[in-house]
């Protein structure tokens, strides 16, 4: 009998060990300048949203398909205290709307099941105009799970930032979300961030990411070995 604990306690290290090497670490983990500029760089996996129709834009934002701008992209290594990335949609005409945003490919198709991912947004002035911003998660059959969020007013020179957490488990509700239908949280191949205003009286529209972080579930290895040290526990008795 000995021989059998002894055996499960090392299936159990082992397992845990696989877990902390292959599912523990985020898929996604953004958290410096030189992140930043790694990941908007030629070989980061990090590009403006090249389309309308590429950005799943309709289901959000329906047609509004006129307002959407490519952003140029621009690594911050101090935006209020914090690292962070620009989009800059270049200047046009007072009050024209604007969408567009930022999207993030992966080579493989992870399992977003249980996870969550965590960001900042920079929070408008007291003289910048409402806005909102999205996040989007595709899947590998091109279907959409879309949280969409009012971008908050800044509260003073020390409030500059709005810290996000998105539970994937969570189903994004009517009017600011929305599911197509068959959606598979299990292959996600593309996340994507945007942005949609309109233009101050500088016709300038710019909007700002913090760090970026998507944090897969806890590894069902773990939970595997719970359940094996519950087995243990019921063989000693």
């Amino acid at each position: 009998m000995k021989t059998k604990i002894k055996h499960m306690v090392i299936l159990l290290i082992g397992l845990s060990a696989l877990c902390s090497t292959t599912f523990a670490s985020p898929i996604i983990s953004i958290q410096t300048y030189e992140d930043w500029s790694n990941e908007i760089g030629a070989t980061g996996h990090i590009t403006p949203i090249p389309s309308w129709s590429s950005g799943g834009f309709e289901s959000v934002y329906p047609g509004e398909s006129s307002a959407f701008r490519i952003p140029t992209l621009t690594a911050l290594s101090n935006e209020e205290g914090e690292a962070a990335l620009e989009l800059d949609f270049g200047t046009g005409p007072e009050d024209e709307l604007v969408i567009g945003g930022i999207q993030y490919e992966f080579g493989a198709d992870p399992d977003y099941t249980g996870g969550k991912a965590t960001f900042s947004v920079r929070k408008r002035g007291t003289n910048e105009k409402p806005g909102r911003y999205s996040l989007h998660l595709r899947d590998s059959s091109g279907r959409t799970c879309n949280w969409v969020f009012d971008i908050p007013q800044q509260q003073g020179a020390s409030d500059p930032w709005e810290n996000v957490t998105i539970d994937f488990a969570t189903t994004p509700v009517e009017p600011l979300g929305s599911v197509t239908g068959g959606f598979d949280i299990s292959k996600v191949i593309l996340v994507s961030w945007d942005y949609r205003g309109t233009r101050g009286t500088s016709g300038a529209f710019k909007g700002k990411l913090d760090h970026i972080k998507v944090v897969p579930e806890p590894c069902s290895a773990l939970l595997l070995g719970a359940g094996i040290l519950g087995l243990i526990q019921k063989t000693k008795r």
